[in-house]
Protein backbone atom coordinates (compact mmCIF):
# COMPACT_ATOMS: atom_id res chain seq x y z
CA UNK A 1 0.00 0.00 0.00
CA UNK A 2 1.47 3.34 -1.05
CA UNK A 3 2.30 6.33 1.16
CA UNK A 4 1.86 9.27 -1.18
CA UNK A 5 0.11 11.85 0.99
CA UNK A 6 -1.14 15.37 0.28
CA UNK A 7 -2.45 17.45 3.14
CA UNK A 8 -5.48 19.75 3.28
CA UNK A 9 -7.91 21.43 5.68
CA UNK A 10 -11.69 21.58 5.74
CA UNK A 11 -14.61 22.57 7.93
CA UNK A 12 -16.18 19.50 9.47
CA UNK A 13 -19.74 18.60 8.66
CA UNK A 14 -21.97 17.77 11.61
CA UNK A 15 -21.91 14.10 10.67
CA UNK A 16 -18.09 14.00 10.47
CA UNK A 17 -17.81 15.70 13.85
CA UNK A 18 -20.34 13.33 15.45
CA UNK A 19 -18.61 10.29 13.97
CA UNK A 20 -15.18 11.30 15.27
CA UNK A 21 -16.51 12.10 18.76
CA UNK A 22 -18.35 8.76 18.83
CA UNK A 23 -15.12 6.94 18.07
CA UNK A 24 -13.34 8.92 20.78
CA UNK A 25 -15.81 7.59 23.37
CA UNK A 26 -15.25 4.01 22.21
CA UNK A 27 -11.46 4.45 22.42
CA UNK A 28 -11.69 5.91 25.95
CA UNK A 29 -13.19 2.61 27.03
CA UNK A 30 -10.85 0.28 25.15
CA UNK A 31 -7.45 1.35 23.77
CA UNK A 32 -6.92 -2.29 22.82
CA UNK A 33 -9.00 -1.56 19.72
CA UNK A 34 -5.82 -0.04 18.27
CA UNK A 35 -3.63 -3.14 18.72
CA UNK A 36 -3.77 -5.97 16.17
CA UNK A 37 -3.82 -9.61 17.11
CA UNK A 38 -0.21 -10.82 17.00
CA UNK A 39 1.10 -14.26 15.99
CA UNK A 40 4.44 -15.89 15.18
CA UNK A 41 6.34 -13.80 17.72
CA UNK A 42 4.90 -10.45 16.62
CA UNK A 43 3.78 -9.52 20.15
CA UNK A 44 7.09 -7.78 20.85
CA UNK A 45 6.49 -5.36 17.97
CA UNK A 46 3.54 -3.62 19.64
CA UNK A 47 4.46 -4.26 23.30
CA UNK A 48 5.79 -0.73 23.86
CA UNK A 49 2.86 0.86 22.02
CA UNK A 50 0.33 -1.17 24.00
CA UNK A 51 1.86 -0.17 27.35
CA UNK A 52 1.89 3.47 26.27
CA UNK A 53 -1.75 3.29 25.12
CA UNK A 54 -2.84 1.83 28.47
CA UNK A 55 -0.97 4.60 30.29
CA UNK A 56 -2.64 7.28 28.15
CA UNK A 57 -6.04 5.69 28.77
CA UNK A 58 -5.47 6.10 32.51
CA UNK A 59 -5.07 9.84 31.90
CA UNK A 60 -8.33 10.18 29.95
CA UNK A 61 -9.90 12.51 32.54
CA UNK A 62 -6.82 14.75 32.88
CA UNK A 63 -6.68 17.26 30.01
CA UNK A 64 -3.25 18.67 30.85
CA UNK A 65 -1.70 15.23 31.10
CA UNK A 66 -3.22 14.30 27.74
CA UNK A 67 -1.76 17.45 26.22
CA UNK A 68 1.70 16.46 27.45
CA UNK A 69 1.23 12.87 26.24
CA UNK A 70 0.19 14.11 22.80
CA UNK A 71 3.62 15.68 22.33
CA UNK A 72 5.90 12.78 23.23
CA UNK A 73 6.04 9.01 23.38
CA UNK A 74 5.40 6.27 20.77
CA UNK A 75 3.63 7.58 17.64
CA UNK A 76 0.35 5.74 18.05
CA UNK A 77 0.13 6.70 21.74
CA UNK A 78 0.68 10.37 20.85
CA UNK A 79 -2.16 10.19 18.34
CA UNK A 80 -4.34 8.41 20.92
CA UNK A 81 -3.72 11.13 23.52
CA UNK A 82 -4.41 13.84 20.94
CA UNK A 83 -7.67 12.12 20.01
CA UNK A 84 -8.81 11.79 23.64
CA UNK A 85 -8.39 15.55 23.98
CA UNK A 86 -11.41 15.92 21.71
CA UNK A 87 -13.62 14.52 24.48
CA UNK A 88 -12.61 17.46 26.70
CA UNK A 89 -13.08 20.02 23.96
CA UNK A 90 -16.36 18.50 22.81
CA UNK A 91 -15.91 19.57 19.22
CA UNK A 92 -13.86 19.01 16.08
CA UNK A 93 -14.92 21.80 13.76
CA UNK A 94 -11.80 22.01 11.59
CA UNK A 95 -10.37 18.85 10.11
CA UNK A 96 -7.28 17.96 8.18
CA UNK A 97 -7.63 15.85 5.05
CA UNK A 98 -5.33 13.00 4.13
CA UNK A 99 -5.65 11.13 0.80
CA UNK A 100 -5.54 7.37 1.41
CA UNK A 101 -5.78 5.45 -1.83
CA UNK A 102 -8.58 7.12 -3.75
CA UNK A 103 -10.33 8.45 -0.63
CA UNK A 104 -10.08 11.80 1.15
CA UNK A 105 -10.00 10.99 4.87
CA UNK A 106 -10.78 13.70 7.45
CA UNK A 107 -9.11 13.80 10.87
CA UNK A 108 -8.87 16.21 13.82
CA UNK A 109 -5.34 17.49 14.37
CA UNK A 110 -4.13 17.87 17.94
CA UNK A 111 -0.72 17.63 19.61
CA UNK A 112 2.38 16.60 17.65
CA UNK A 113 1.08 13.36 16.18
CA UNK A 114 1.56 12.76 12.46
CA UNK A 115 -1.52 12.79 10.19
CA UNK A 116 -1.30 9.09 9.31
CA UNK A 117 -1.31 8.11 13.01
CA UNK A 118 -4.23 10.43 13.77
CA UNK A 119 -6.13 8.94 10.84
CA UNK A 120 -5.43 5.41 12.07
CA UNK A 121 -6.70 6.19 15.57
CA UNK A 122 -9.71 8.27 14.57
CA UNK A 123 -10.74 5.73 11.90
CA UNK A 124 -9.79 2.58 13.81
CA UNK A 125 -13.05 0.96 12.70
CA UNK A 126 -12.31 1.31 8.97
CA UNK A 127 -9.97 -1.57 8.05
CA UNK A 128 -8.86 -0.12 4.72
CA UNK A 129 -7.99 3.27 6.31
CA UNK A 130 -6.41 2.42 9.68
CA UNK A 131 -3.51 0.54 8.15
CA UNK A 132 -1.75 3.80 7.13
CA UNK A 133 -0.81 4.44 10.76
CA UNK A 134 1.05 1.15 11.13
CA UNK A 135 3.19 1.10 8.00
CA UNK A 136 6.33 2.55 9.57
CA UNK A 137 6.22 0.04 12.42
CA UNK A 138 5.72 -3.09 10.34
CA UNK A 139 8.32 -1.99 7.79
CA UNK A 140 10.88 -1.35 10.52
CA UNK A 141 10.31 -4.81 11.99
CA UNK A 142 9.94 -6.56 8.61
CA UNK A 143 6.51 -7.74 9.73
CA UNK A 144 3.25 -8.31 7.87
CA UNK A 145 -0.03 -6.68 8.90
CA UNK A 146 -3.44 -7.76 7.59
CA UNK A 147 -6.45 -5.46 7.95
CA UNK A 148 -9.94 -6.18 6.59
CA UNK A 149 -13.53 -6.11 7.88
CA UNK A 150 -13.06 -9.56 9.42
CA UNK A 151 -9.91 -8.95 11.44
CA UNK A 152 -6.66 -7.17 12.26
CA UNK A 153 -3.55 -9.36 12.44
CA UNK A 154 0.22 -8.91 12.66
CA UNK A 155 2.74 -11.64 11.88
CA UNK A 156 6.52 -11.77 11.57
CA UNK A 157 6.16 -13.52 8.22
CA UNK A 158 3.73 -13.61 5.29
CA UNK A 159 0.73 -15.47 6.67
CA UNK A 160 -2.46 -14.34 4.94
CA UNK A 161 -5.36 -15.57 7.12
CA UNK A 162 -8.39 -17.16 5.50
CA UNK A 163 -10.66 -14.28 6.54
CA UNK A 164 -8.40 -11.74 4.86
CA UNK A 165 -8.24 -13.78 1.66
CA UNK A 166 -12.03 -14.11 1.60
CA UNK A 167 -12.57 -10.38 2.24
CA UNK A 168 -10.22 -9.04 -0.44
CA UNK A 169 -11.24 -11.56 -3.10
CA UNK A 170 -14.91 -10.78 -2.55
CA UNK A 171 -14.14 -7.10 -3.24
CA UNK A 172 -11.88 -7.82 -6.23
CA UNK A 173 -12.69 -8.40 -9.89
CA UNK A 174 -12.72 -12.14 -9.14
CA UNK A 175 -15.80 -11.69 -6.88
CA UNK A 176 -14.63 -14.32 -4.42
CA UNK A 177 -13.53 -16.92 -6.98
CA UNK A 178 -10.06 -18.16 -7.83
CA UNK A 179 -10.61 -17.50 -11.54
CA UNK A 180 -12.91 -15.39 -13.66
CA UNK A 181 -15.42 -17.28 -15.88
CA UNK A 182 -13.50 -16.58 -19.11
CA UNK A 183 -10.14 -18.16 -18.31
CA UNK A 184 -9.14 -21.13 -20.48
CA UNK A 185 -5.86 -22.86 -21.20
CA UNK A 186 -4.80 -20.55 -24.03
CA UNK A 187 -5.15 -17.17 -22.40
CA UNK A 188 -4.27 -14.43 -22.31
CA UNK A 189 -4.79 -14.20 -18.56
CA UNK A 190 -2.97 -12.97 -15.48
CA UNK A 191 -1.95 -15.65 -13.00
CA UNK A 192 -1.08 -14.76 -9.39
CA UNK A 193 0.30 -17.33 -6.99
CA UNK A 194 -0.58 -16.20 -3.47
CA UNK A 195 1.86 -18.40 -1.59
CA UNK A 196 0.82 -18.08 2.05
CA UNK A 197 -2.85 -18.35 1.10
CA UNK A 198 -2.23 -21.44 -1.05
CA UNK A 199 -4.26 -19.93 -3.89
CA UNK A 200 -3.69 -19.56 -7.63
CA UNK A 201 -5.73 -16.70 -9.06
CA UNK A 202 -6.46 -16.12 -12.75
CA UNK A 203 -8.03 -13.12 -14.45
CA UNK A 204 -8.71 -12.51 -18.16
CA UNK A 205 -8.52 -9.23 -20.04
CA UNK A 206 -12.23 -8.51 -20.25
CA UNK A 207 -12.70 -8.59 -16.45
CA UNK A 208 -11.69 -5.26 -14.88
CA UNK A 209 -9.26 -4.10 -17.60
CA UNK A 210 -8.64 -0.79 -15.82
CA UNK A 211 -7.88 -2.33 -12.42
CA UNK A 212 -4.83 -3.97 -10.91
CA UNK A 213 -5.50 -7.33 -9.25
CA UNK A 214 -2.28 -7.27 -7.21
CA UNK A 215 -3.23 -3.99 -5.58
CA UNK A 216 -6.76 -5.21 -4.93
CA UNK A 217 -5.22 -8.14 -3.07
CA UNK A 218 -2.64 -6.03 -1.20
CA UNK A 219 -4.90 -3.11 -0.25
CA UNK A 220 -5.07 -4.21 3.39
CA UNK A 221 -1.53 -5.57 3.73
CA UNK A 222 1.14 -3.58 5.55
CA UNK A 223 4.72 -4.72 4.97
CA UNK A 224 8.07 -3.54 3.65
CA UNK A 225 6.87 -5.03 0.37
CA UNK A 226 3.14 -5.93 0.46
CA UNK A 227 3.58 -7.95 -2.75
CA UNK A 228 6.43 -10.19 -1.54
CA UNK A 229 3.94 -13.02 -0.98
CA UNK A 230 2.64 -12.79 -4.56
CA UNK A 231 4.11 -14.24 -7.75
CA UNK A 232 2.79 -12.74 -10.99
CA UNK A 233 2.83 -14.21 -14.47
CA UNK A 234 0.89 -13.89 -17.71
CA UNK A 235 -0.14 -16.88 -19.76
CA UNK A 236 -0.72 -16.62 -23.46
CA UNK A 237 -0.07 -19.71 -25.56
CA UNK A 238 -1.56 -19.45 -29.07
CA UNK A 239 -2.88 -22.68 -30.58
CA UNK A 240 -0.39 -24.71 -32.54
CA UNK A 241 2.89 -26.34 -31.58
CA UNK A 242 5.22 -23.90 -33.35
CA UNK A 243 5.70 -21.37 -30.51
CA UNK A 244 6.76 -22.12 -26.95
CA UNK A 245 5.32 -20.21 -24.00
CA UNK A 246 7.00 -16.79 -23.97
CA UNK A 247 8.07 -15.55 -20.48
CA UNK A 248 6.70 -12.31 -19.09
CA UNK A 249 9.05 -9.34 -19.41
CA UNK A 250 10.53 -8.69 -15.91
CA UNK A 251 10.19 -4.92 -16.34
CA UNK A 252 6.48 -5.25 -17.09
CA UNK A 253 6.04 -7.53 -14.07
CA UNK A 254 7.74 -5.04 -11.77
CA UNK A 255 5.71 -2.13 -13.16
CA UNK A 256 2.49 -4.10 -12.56
CA UNK A 257 3.54 -4.91 -8.99
CA UNK A 258 4.19 -1.21 -8.36
CA UNK A 259 0.72 -0.34 -9.66
CA UNK A 260 2.04 1.37 -12.79
CA UNK A 261 0.21 -1.02 -15.15
CA UNK A 262 -3.43 -2.04 -15.30
CA UNK A 263 -4.61 -5.59 -15.89
CA UNK A 264 -5.23 -4.78 -19.57
CA UNK A 265 -1.88 -3.05 -20.03
CA UNK A 266 0.23 -5.93 -18.76
CA UNK A 267 -1.76 -8.40 -20.88
CA UNK A 268 -1.50 -6.25 -24.01
CA UNK A 269 2.24 -5.76 -23.49
CA UNK A 270 2.74 -9.50 -23.17
CA UNK A 271 0.67 -10.28 -26.26
CA UNK A 272 2.81 -7.79 -28.20
CA UNK A 273 5.93 -9.56 -26.87
CA UNK A 274 4.56 -12.91 -28.05
CA UNK A 275 3.81 -11.48 -31.48
CA UNK A 276 7.33 -10.00 -31.72
CA UNK A 277 8.88 -13.32 -30.70
CA UNK A 278 6.83 -15.06 -33.38
CA UNK A 279 8.05 -12.62 -36.05
CA UNK A 280 11.67 -13.25 -35.03
CA UNK A 281 11.06 -16.94 -35.72
CA UNK A 282 9.21 -16.20 -39.00
CA UNK A 283 5.90 -17.16 -37.48
CA UNK A 284 2.62 -15.25 -37.42
CA UNK A 285 -0.10 -15.21 -34.75
CA UNK A 286 -3.61 -14.81 -36.17
CA UNK A 287 -6.73 -15.03 -33.99
CA UNK A 288 -4.71 -16.61 -31.17
CA UNK A 289 -3.31 -19.30 -33.47
CA UNK A 290 0.38 -19.65 -34.30
CA UNK A 291 1.03 -20.29 -38.00
CA UNK A 292 4.05 -20.64 -40.23
CA UNK A 293 4.19 -18.33 -43.24
CA UNK A 294 2.52 -20.77 -45.61
CA UNK A 295 -0.30 -21.41 -43.16
CA UNK A 296 -0.78 -17.69 -42.59
CA UNK A 297 -0.98 -17.03 -46.34
CA UNK A 298 -3.56 -19.76 -46.80
CA UNK A 299 -5.56 -18.39 -43.86
CA UNK A 300 -5.55 -14.77 -45.02
CA UNK A 301 -5.56 -15.02 -48.83
CA UNK A 302 -6.15 -18.55 -50.12
CA UNK A 303 -5.89 -17.65 -53.84
CA UNK A 304 -5.79 -14.91 -56.50
CA UNK A 305 -4.06 -11.52 -56.58
CA UNK A 306 -4.47 -11.03 -52.83
CA UNK A 307 -2.28 -14.04 -52.18
CA UNK A 308 0.45 -12.73 -54.49
CA UNK A 309 0.32 -9.30 -52.86
CA UNK A 310 0.50 -10.82 -49.38
CA UNK A 311 3.52 -12.93 -50.29
CA UNK A 312 5.27 -9.81 -51.62
CA UNK A 313 4.61 -7.96 -48.36
CA UNK A 314 5.79 -10.88 -46.23
CA UNK A 315 8.90 -11.30 -48.36
CA UNK A 316 9.76 -7.64 -47.81
CA UNK A 317 9.26 -8.13 -44.08
CA UNK A 318 11.73 -11.01 -44.11
CA UNK A 319 9.29 -13.87 -43.53
CA UNK A 320 10.59 -15.74 -46.57
CA UNK A 321 14.20 -15.27 -45.59
CA UNK A 322 15.04 -12.44 -48.03
CA UNK A 323 15.23 -8.71 -47.39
Amino acid sequence: MGRRYRFGLKTASRKEERDILRRVEALREDPGLLIPECIHGAHRIFRREERALRRVASLADDQKSLERASRRGPPLARAYAATLLLAHQGRATHLGVLPVGNRQVAYAHRGKARPEHLVAVQHYDDPWIRIVGYLDTVKRHRAHLYSSPSGFLCSTRPAAPDWYVADVLSKSALQGRDACPHVDGLGPFIEILWHSAGRTLRLCRRCDPGGNLVHQIARGIGAADPTDDLEVNVHYCPEGDCLDDVPLDPGERDAYLRGERTNAQILDAHMARVAATARERRLIVIDHRCLDVAGAVRRLAPEGPERVALEVVLRRKGFFGTG
